[in-house]
């Protein structure tokens, strides 16, 4: 947290981050911005991996757009779908709960803008 006066002492200005996202209240003249980290990479990570009951994951997104993280098995067919919305551009974690898979490998994929990533993921009970 960053706390800031203005030099005439009329306004003051707060600022946090939380998620990678830096909020900015200006206190004085009202104003309220919101301003984001750029992110440039497309990512995706999923921990703790071996996955248990549950995990969180963690991903990036360079430009706004459709967001779909699915859950396949090791023959590719889809098990689950984790989260299928609009997103702006950012950095998200997402919780993920194992109801009822198996132990086994999984593939976690993520696509958004034509582009996609894959990671290995392992349920053990």
């Amino acid at each position: 947290t960053l706390i800031k006066v203005s030099p005439d002492g009329k306004s003051i200005a707060l600022a946090t981050e939380e998620f990678g996202i830096m909020h900015i209240r200006t206190i004085g003249d009202f104003a309220t911005s919101i301003l984001k980290e750029e992110v440039t990479e497309f990512s995706l990570n999923f921990y703790p991996n071996p996955l248990k009951e549950s995990s969180t994951i963690s991903c990036s997104l360079p430009a706004d757009g459709l967001l779909k993280i699915t859950l396949h098995d090791m023959l590719g067919c889809e098990v689950a779908t984790v989260h299928d919305a609009f997103k702006s551009a950012g950095s998200y974690t997402l919780p993920f709960k194992n109801e009822n898979l198996p132990n086994g490998l999984y593939f976690l994929k993520m696509t958004s803008g034509g582009r996609s990533v894959t990671k290995g993921v392992s349920v053990v009970r």
